[in-house]
């Protein structure tokens, strides 16, 4: 029987979350998971955090374009990894799973608006 169908007749037993997951040995949020809705109220969840972190770090790094200034839009900026600084991985992708590997990654960068950024880029 799958993890799904074992959470889903322990839920139709009366089981609460925290029983399943110890009945189980998984967690809560793997039973939430697998409950009806669960699926998507997760996902829209990490949706929402993740958005959240993106926003936080870029500004902590000024939240502004360090080259023309441009703070109208959040999205719009990048980090843009510094030449002599080695890169260990991408900012963005990092902020999702490992906070304080992305702050140190964000370091070695530059926060620059995607013009800007597309320029420095083409110009080097």
């Amino acid at each position: 029987m799958l993890m799904k169908e074992k959470i889903l007749k322990l839920h139709n037993d009366n089981k609460t979350s925290i029983e399943i997951a110890k009945i189980l040995n998984c967690s809560v949020a793997t039973v939430y998971y697998h409950l009806p809705g669960g699926k998507e109220k997760t996902l829209a969840r990490n949706r929402k955090t993740n958005k959240n972190r993106q926003i936080k770090i870029k500004k902590m790094f000024g939240g502004k374009c360090n080259k023309c200034g441009y703070n109208r839009c959040l999205q719009a900026l990048q980090f843009h990894h510094l030449p002599n600084e080695d890169k260990t991985g991408n900012v963005m992708g990092l902020v999702l799973y490992n906070w304080d590997k992305a702050v140190a990654e964000a370091k070695k960068c530059r926060l620059l608006c995607s013009n800007c950024h597309t320029e420095e880029h083409h110009l080097n």
